[in-house]
């Protein structure tokens, strides 16, 4: 932002340097010079940034902004931030005749506070039932959900939109996800490439031995792979391939919970079982192999 006298302005605030006055100093001059729009000049910093790289290319320049009305709550946002005005002043408590008047059946801009990410999801989609039920010209094709990052949100959209029942259910797409988030198979491969580096969690491993591509490569069905998970919690293996993991992380050496101490346990229990069960073989040779192996 510029003032009148051409001084120039960040947004942006730094971390304090010098005293809690000299910071206090500084935001009151810049609170003196400072012009537009507080919200625009605090969330802005993206687009701003964009400008300035696009300013830099050699190409024709186009106007195409809109001027708004102002007759929700939203349209008055937009318009400030486009005039770069402000309807505001904190020096004036004793009356609001400054400001703009709102409607107060006015729903055009919204807050919800919740727990989780889960629990927004769940509100976005009662609330987008609601605008369907409202408006049945509204479709869903004419909407769009940004996030700051979707995946993060994902499992929730997923759970959330995917699960719904028919009369609830809503048509979605997630877009802009990374590569291994969309790709499964991807994902298990960085996860096998990372764990030299890791502590080799139990439910880590098991997640990755989920992996509808690895449980095929290793011919395991859904009931084996939940009999496989039953194992590991029984045999107390919680995290480590041996007393070696712990060396690693600086801890002392132990191999009390390792995976190495929970395979020889199963071992030991299936010789003396006597059983001749085929899926207890092949997933304790597997099991075996990758200890030898060291992943």
């Amino acid at each position: 932002m510029l003032s009148d006298d051409g001084v120039e302005f960040d947004s942006e605030v730094s971390p304090l340097k010098g005293s809690i006055e000299d910071n206090a100093a500084e935001d009151e001059l810049h609170t003196q010079y400072a012009v537009g729009n507080s919200l625009l000049a605090s969330m802005g910093k993206l687009g701003r940034d964009n400008l300035y790289l696009l300013s830099q290319s050699e190409s024709e320049e186009h106007d195409f902004f809109i001027e708004n009305e102002r007759a929700s709550l939203l349209e008055q946002i937009q318009a400030d931030i486009l005039n770069l005005e402000e309807h505001q002043d904190d020096s004036i408590l004793d009356t609001s005749r400054h400001k703009q008047t709102i409607n107060t059946q006015d729903r055009s801009l919204t807050l919800h506070a919740c727990h989780s990410p889960m629990r927004e999801v769940e509100v976005l989609h009662d609330q987008l039932l609601a605008m369907f039920d409202a408006d049945p010209s509204l479709k869903p094709r004419d909407i769009i959900v940004m996030v700051a990052d979707i995946n993060a949100y994902s499992p929730a959209i997923q759970a959330v939109f995917g699960n719904a029942p028919g009369e609830r259910f809503i048509p979605y797409s997630i877009s802009d996800r990374t590569a291994d988030q969309e790709s499964p198979i991807l994902a298990a491969f960085m996860q096998l490439v990372q764990l030299p580096t890791t502590r080799c969690l139990a439910s880590e491993l098991l997640e990755l031995l989920e992996t509808p591509s690895i449980m095929a490569r290793f011919e395991i069905s859904e009931d084996e792979f939940a009999t496989a998970k039953r194992w590991v919690e029984e045999s107390g293996i919680r995290w480590g391939l041996d007393e070696a993991t712990a060396e690693q992380f600086e801890l002392p050496s132990s191999q009390q919970n390792t995976w190495q101490f929970g395979i020889s346990r199963m071992l030991l229990g299936y010789s003396i079982s006597g059983s001749d069960d085929s899926f207890i073989c092949k997933v304790m040779c597997h099991l075996h192999l990758t200890m030898k192996f060291k992943v």
